[in-house]
């Protein structure tokens, strides 16, 4: 007959064979879960677009900012799950178009400019209002346009809009 403390040593033993097995399954789903690359859809080459935004041939001053986005030419759409676009909240008013990271460019066609000037929201992490009131949101009536073909970064220079 087992006596109490070969009882207690079976069970400790068995106790530590589980908790080793179940960290060497843990280390085996997490090496397995490993990615190898950017997360999300694959990424196209992008170029460089900069720019400078002006209002009333003034630079805006923080906290307010111009949000810049780009939209393929004949679409609603920037063509990315990403969202090509920057905010022109720079001292100087400058901008640097984004597709998957902050100033990583877009890829090349030939893009509609959008611009709202309002604030971003700290608390809900989002760019809020439009003190054009909608003048320069929609990519149908943009006459900024810019074409990016793939041989070198564009600057398109400053854009002076009006309130």
């Amino acid at each position: 007959m087992l006596q109490h403390s070969q009882v207690l040593l079976i069970s400790l033993s068995s106790a530590r064979k589980v908790c080793v097995l179940c960290t060497l399954l843990t280390a085996t789903l997490l090496v397995g879960c490993g990615h190898s690359g950017p997360i999300g859809p694959e990424r196209v080459e992008t170029y460089p677009v900069t720019g400078k935004v002006t209002v009333n041939g003034e630079v805006v001053q923080k906290p307010k900012m111009i949000a810049v986005k780009a939209i393929l030419e004949g679409t609603e759409s920037t063509g990315l799950q990403g969202n090509p676009g920057a905010f022109a909240s720079n001292e100087d008013g400058s901008f640097t178009l984004g597709s998957y990271e902050k100033g990583d460019g877009i890829p090349p066609g030939t893009y509609k400019l959008t611009f709202r000037l309002g604030g971003f929201n700290l608390m809900t992490a989002r760019f809020t209002g439009d003190e054009f009131e909608g003048k320069y949101n929609d990519p149908k009536t943009s006459e900024v346009t810019v074409t990016v073909t793939g041989d070198e970064a564009v600057d398109v220079g400053t854009i002076d809009l009006t309130l």
